[in-house]
């Protein structure tokens, strides 16, 4: 399991690409977004700009929340599908086989 370490709001993408498994993707996705995670915590902190400071780094930010967002999700997909395509291969099916006969 990939240990998320304290890293900043400009290397998300990295953190990201490195994640391992879904519970991963779900921490990251704390980290990052979550109540106290860095993304709200830099959010916080527009009370305290210009009205002009606010809006740049509000748009800024809200660009990068979505960006964070989108790329949890793909990975998130990811995920999904390997865990999907694990369970069809273990089910697969031997066409071979003859059928059983059904009851009269």
């Amino acid at each position: 399991m990939l240990e998320i370490k304290m890293t900043t709001l400009n290397n998300w993408k990295e953190t990201i690409d490195r994640l391992q498994s879904q519970d991963d993707v779900e921490k990251a996705k704390v980290f990052y977004l979550g109540k106290a995670g860095l993304l709200t915590q830099e959010m916080k902190t527009l009370g305290a700009l210009t009205g002009e400071e606010k809006k740049e780094k509000g748009m800024a930010l809200n660009t990068l929340r979505e960006n964070i967002q989108n790329a949890l999700l793909q990975k998130k997909e990811f995920f999904d599908d390997v865990l999907l395509n694990e369970k069809i291969n273990a089910e697969a099916i031997d066409v071979t086989l003859t059928t059983r006969p059904r009851p009269q």
